[in-house]
């Protein structure tokens, strides 16, 4: 079944009003509108292989009233530059969800004077040349890619808080790419992005700046990844930047540069065994000298590109820093930050060139250590099902397991162990970070995890 509109496609015109797209119909109209007047609500779904729905020009989801779009399982949905909340006052929300959904726009506005709201989820996709959240000084836009295949590609640019308040949530294995990011865009703004869990990844082909104008956070936990050619916390001048990466296996990669605090104020927390790399050029303090650090703890990992020379040098590292060299360790003694250069060889932190491996020729900076967790067996930082296969395959052999709680045999004790410890995960030291996860081991990069007594 094919339905056209040759003008404009109201639905909600000034009351209620909906539309459903289904197997194999398709729906034309020229420009779109999902709630056109106040007070009015339109809703659309397109669902199944095959259901399509094209807008040859603009496509308003909540023009002045509220505005609903559900893209499902293979269906499609064709437009011009799209709008979430576009005037102020209204609010929109697209939901993108289901292998085959997709959503192909040229720019995509997800709070254009208002709220607007973006799911992709279970496989949806949504494809864009510019993104923005949070276009306007009075919008508010959200956004959250989850689950695995889910995608959200722009070709161009991210504005995460363009010039109003936009959050961007990256979790359970979904996916955003792009060129160039910025978090906390424009003055006036706010950007926050937070990329949490195995498999969720951010990928910038081109650079990233956290507090361009305004302010930016930016929040890598429990296994997520953020990857970019030159990173920048606090570009210009009354910018903030802060990035956490805490957890196992979360990772920031810098391909070239990283710069803390530029003209603006930047802050780099890394702790519970999360790694920042750089493979350029780091610079601490810029040109801002007095208000920008980079904090580690617990396991937190910082690897810098270099030559084997200084190995175990704490001076020959930081030699490799630029601008203030401001770096930080929790001291347990002072229960507070203290200088890198005031910690002690061995118990504070370690040093190691890596030969082999993602970081061949880095120099690892690695602070504090990771505690044991009791029936942890595969050492993974959380004590589930699979720690049970580990002491399952092991019963009875003369081996001391991970976290094992005393060495030697596998015994029945050890099963007791877990099961007292079941849904555990591992606790990081006090830090001044309320919100920090507690996770264990050291990032998955090919390195090998390494205990101190």
């Amino acid at each position: 079944m094919t339905w056209s509109s040759i003008t404009n496609g109201y639905i909600g015109e000034r009351t209620d009003g909906s539309v459903a797209v289904e197997g194999t119909s398709e729906l034309f109209s020229n420009h779109g509108y999902l709630g056109y007047k106040p007070g009015s609500r339109g809703e659309a779904t397109v669902a199944g292989a095959g259901a399509l729905w094209i807008n040859y020009q603009e496509l308003f989801v909540g023009r002045e009233g509220v505005g609903i779009l559900s893209i499902q399982d293979g269906g499609a949905v064709r437009s011009g530059t799209s709008y979430l909340g576009f005037s102020l006052g209204s609010s929109g929300e697209a939901t993108v969800a289901g292998s085959g959904a997709e959503w192909d726009t040229i720019d995509l506005h997800v709070g254009g004077e208002s709220g607007g709201i973006l799911n992709v989820q279970t496989g949806g996709m949504v494809n864009s040349n510019y993104g923005y959240l949070g276009y306007s000084g009075t919008s508010a836009g959200k956004a959250t890619i989850s689950g695995t295949d889910s995608h959200w590609t722009i070709n161009r640019w991210l504005h995460v808080g363009f010039m109003g308040h936009g959050k961007l949530s990256i979790e359970a294995g979904g996916r955003v790419e792009n060129v160039f990011g910025f978090v906390g865009d424009t003055y006036g703004s706010k950007g926050e992005v937070t990329v949490e869990g195995n498999n969720s990844r951010w990928s910038n082909y081109g650079n990233l700046t956290v507090g361009n104008y305004s302010e930016g956070v930016l929040h890598i936990r429990s296994g997520g990844e953020v990857a970019n050619r030159s990173g920048i916390l606090g570009a210009f001048a009354s910018s903030s930047g802060e990035a956490t990466v805490t957890g196992a296996a979360s990772r920031w990669a810098n391909s070239s540069n990283l710069v803390v605090g530029r003209f603006g104020s930047g802050e780099l927390t890394i702790s519970n065994g999360g790694l920042v790399s750089v493979a350029g050029t780091l610079t601490v303090g810029q040109y801002s000298p007095n208000d920008s650090f980079i904090s580690l703890s617990t396991g937190g990992m910082l690897a810098l590109a270099s030559n084997p020379s200084g190995d175990d040098s704490l001076a020959d590292f930081l030699a490799l820093v630029g601008g203030t060299k401001a770096i930080r360790y929790w001291d347990d003694a002072l229960a507070d930050w203290a200088d890198i250069t005031a910690a002690t060889y061995g118990d504070d932190y370690t040093l190691e060139y890596l030969t082999s491996g993602d970081l061949a020729g880095y120099t690892l900076l690695t602070v504090g250590q990771l505690p044991a967790l009791a029936g942890d067996y595969n050492d993974d930082g959380v004590v589930d099902a699979a720690d049970y296969s580990v002491w399952r395959d092991h019963l009875g052999q003369s081996v001391t397991l991970p976290n094992q709680a005393t060495p030697g045999a596998v015994t029945e004790y050890d099963r007791d162990l877990w099961a007292a410890n079941y849904g555990a995960t591992l606790q990081g030291s006090a830090i001044p970070e309320p919100n920090a996860l507690v996770l264990a081991a050291l990032a998955a990069v090919g390195l090998a995890a390494r205990r101190r007594s």
